[in-house]
């Protein structure tokens, strides 16, 4: 039975700051945030850089570079939640003072990631440009360039895969620079061999839009190589002695896979929900307004997607405190590090939100200057989701304390739900059948994300995830 005084411990959690705790997230997040802001700064470079080619090849390359990233979270999205079984374990086992079964998850995440990834990234290769075809509604325009396109970009979903394992332990750490300097590295070269490559600048071959996915590839390379320069330190082999074979667990495998099997399918869901949204758009519109209509949905994404990657940054760094929590069995601590990142980085969205929501055009021209019915098919959108983004915030956080606190179960039911109960079939229904045009699909975006919100609050404030065991 619960008394007065532990019932008010719980609501001054949630409605009022802790200075003290807020500090420590916010230490721990701002590399999370600057990494995955810049991990997102690969993809937008490559939307922002197509989008000043010459127009016959700007709006369908940036609809082809939009489909493609997704196409790469779907599939690589999927491997890479094995950041979540790992992350989680490797935090708890440090909360538990336990270096050597955090050295485990790291010796056992990085068997699976290279034998799933390596499978992944042959398969994709082959079947890439087939996925982008059926997506695409066969737009020969979006065809002609995003063929050579993906089939290069997918291919980097093995270093993708494999730098999420380092990560995830390190994040597990409360080490957050590492994956912070490893992204930077790789957003500066991205951006310069973009630059090259795409342009045909600095000696390099004039490629186009496939430039794009070669400087992307390279650059993910770079970023693996800062990882495992990292890991292979001395003082890190010799803590935490992931490197040795015996390291490998068949335990900690089938524990790593457990938690984040259901993580995966709820991001292949996410992504597969939004390419079939991708679907009914291409079959909005016809000739080269079918065209306008899909490139205004990715350039709409395409602004989203760092906000929404900031949001899982500081979600992320709520895990580890989470878990870290759990396991020096103070579950009121990992309560109150789940409350103020969602005051914290709600109130970061509120404000960017509003930026969003009032000047939508601004954002538009950015990313495509030279075409007017951009910004009006777009702008309508854009701004309505922008207002949307402190709920996203408040559901994107919760959802990765729950990862942090081994609830992957619950989070792949609400994405199902949330997903094909809700989002397609109104997509569908009002931008398709009802003939309401882009905004007829982005409406129901907004009843997604209050939906995720809500199921991921009511459920953390429950509190039944304190039990679980990893």
């Amino acid at each position: 039975m619960k008394t007065t005084t532990d019932l008010r411990s719980r609501w001054n959690s949630i409605f009022s700051f802790d200075w003290p705790m807020s500090k420590e997230i916010i230490i721990i997040a701002a590399p999370v945030v600057g990494a995955m802001l810049a991990q997102a700064l690969v993809n937008q470079a490559d939307s922002i850089m197509v989008g000043r080619l010459p127009a016959a090849d700007s709006v369908p390359g940036q609809s082809a570079v939009g489909l493609t990233v997704k196409i790469l979270w779907a599939i690589g999205g999927f491997l890479s939640a094995i950041s979540v079984g790992t992350q989680a374990i490797v935090a708890r086992r440090n909360g538990e003072n336990s270096p050597y079964g955090a050295g485990n998850a790291l010796a056992s995440s990085l068997t699976v990631a290279v034998l799933t990834s390596g499978i992944a990234t042959i398969l994709g290769v082959i079947f890439g440009p087939t996925l982008l075809k059926i997506i695409s509604g066969n737009d020969p325009e979006v065809m002609r360039v995003g063929a050579p396109f993906i089939r290069i970009r997918l291919l980097g979903i093995f270093t993708m895969v494999t730098t999420v394992s380092f990560k995830a332990f390190f994040d597990g750490l409360g080490k957050t620079y590492v994956h912070f300097w490893a992204s930077i590295l790789m957003n500066i070269t991205n951006l310069v061999l973009n630059y090259a490559f795409i342009y045909g600048k600095l000696g390099a071959p004039n490629w186009g839009v496939h430039g794009a996915a070669t400087a992307s590839v390279i650059a993910t390379v770079i970023g693996l190589a800062v990882m495992i320069y990292f890991a292979l330190k001395k003082e890190n082999r010799d803590t935490y002695k992931y490197f040795q074979f015996l390291s490998i667990k068949k335990d900690v495998i089938w524990s790593i896979v457990k938690l984040s099997v259901p993580s995966g399918i709820a991001t292949f869901l996410l992504m597969a929900g939004f390419l079939i949204v991708d679907w009914v758009v291409g079959g909005i519109g016809t000739g080269e307004m079918k065209t306008i209509n899909q490139t205004s949905n990715q350039i709409i994404i395409t602004i989203m997607m760092p906000f929404l990657m900031t949001c899982v940054a500081f979600g992320t760094a709520t895990a580890t405190l989470v878990s870290r929590s759990l396991g020096e069995k103070d579950t009121l601590k990992a309560e109150k590090y789940g409350w103020n990142s969602v005051k914290i980085w709600g109130s970061v969205m509120l404000i960017l939100g509003l930026i969003v929501g009032i000047w939508p055009e601004f954002l538009i021209r950015f990313f495509n200057p030279g075409e007017s019915r951009l910004i009006e098919v777009a702008s309508g959108p854009l701004s309505i989701i922008g207002f949307m983004l402190p709920f996203a915030a408040m559901g994107v956080v919760l959802m990765q304390a729950h990862f942090g606190a081994g609830n992957t179960l619950f989070v792949m039911i609400v994405e199902f739900v949330s997903q094909f109960v809700v989002l397609i079939p109104l997509s569908v229904i009002l931008g398709r059948v009802l003939k309401l045009g882009i905004m007829g699909v982005w409406g129901p975006i907004i009843v997604y994300i209050l939906m995720i919100a809500l199921a991921m609050t009511v459920t953390f404030y429950r509190g039944k995830w304190k039990l679980i065991k990893i």
